[in-house]
Formats: structure tokens, sequence, C-alpha cells
């Protein structure tokens, strides 16, 4: 894992971030597939979504707006 800056590590001890991953140290790039999975746990353990924007033709759309 790379070095995270010094701001992130501060949030994170001080508890005011929480990073969620599903991947391992494997992943170390954003795809449209690992996007998609990490977006369905964040929808999965969140109590309500806000999505501010997302167009009907799009990939968010059907998985998310109006279930």
């Amino acid at each position: 894992m790379k070095r995270w800056d010094k701001k992130i590590i501060k949030l994170v001890d001080e508890q005011r971030l929480l990073i969620i991953t599903p991947f391992g140290k494997s992943i170390t790039r954003i795809t449209s597939e690992t996007a998609m999975q990490r977006n369905k746990l964040i929808a999965e353990i969140s109590d309500e979504l806000f999505i501010p924007h997302s167009n009907k033709d799009g990939i968010i759309y059907p998985k998310f707006v109006n279930r």
C-alpha cells in the first residue's frame, strides 16, 4: 500500500473518516467493475443514499434510483 497523506491518517485516527473497501491489496486501480462493486457495498450498508445526478441511460440509475 502506498503511504497515505498525513491529513488522511489524522482524520482516520480522530475517527472523522472511515475508509471502506471490499478489495484486498491486489486491487490497485479503479475499473468500472470495481467501482460498481464498491457502490453496491456502500448502498447495502447505508440507511439512505443521496445521488445528486444520474442519467436515466447511465449505469447508476437502474441499479440505485427508485429501488
